[in-house]
Parts: structure tokens; C-alpha cells; sequence
């Protein structure tokens, strides 16, 4: 086994992570306030899901580039509000 490649966009350690389902892609979250969506075989970043607290799991959908994620998000009172959000990611060339 080696290192192919190192996806580097994170600021801290990366808490989850989840490749589509034809492998094209890689998603990426940490503590960031963002999503890292990156081309598995560039590295390039091909887009950045802005969110506003911690993620701490994502997944895509096993035949769609469809992304559920859910974190550590807070209402205004600072209660856990433990909801899931579905991205939809469309690009017609991958």
C-alpha cells in the first residue's frame, strides 16, 4: 500500500469522509466550517459546502451525487438540533 495523493483543504483533522458512487469523488469534513468536495483523481477542489459548526458524518447516496451530512449544529438557544441536510451536487463533466 502507498499514498496516491493528500487532499490538504482541511484546517483540522479530518472527522468524516465519503466517496461517491463511481469514485470520482471525495468528501471531506473536519471542524471546518465547510465541506471539501474534491476529483479523487486530480485533487482538485470541485466544490466547498459552507456550513456553520462542526460535521461529524457524511455519506453520498450509493447511485446519485446526492450528500447527507449532520454535525454539531446549535439553534439560538445552544441545544443540539440534530438535523440531517442532503447537498445535491450536479457537473455535467465528471
Amino acid at each position: 500500500m502507498m499514498c496516491l495523493r493528500t487532499f490538504t483543504n482541511l484546517q483540522w483533522a479530518v472527522r468524516a469522509l465519503s466517496i461517491n458512487h463511481d469514485g470520482s469523488l471525495i468528501a471531506m469534513a473536519s471542524e471546518d466550517t465547510f465541506i471539501d468536495i474534491c476529483n479523487t483523481e486530480t485533487g482538485e477542489r470541485i466544490d466547498k459546502i459552507d456550513v456553520k459548526y462542526a460535521i461529524n458524518t457524511i455519506a453520498w447516496h450509493r447511485s446519485h451525487n446526492l450528500l447527507a451530512y449532520a454535525g454539531d449544529e446549535k439553534d439560538r438557544d445552544d441545544y443540539d438540533v440534530g438535523s440531517v441536510k442532503i447537498y445535491g451536487y450536479r457537473n455535467r463533466d465528471l
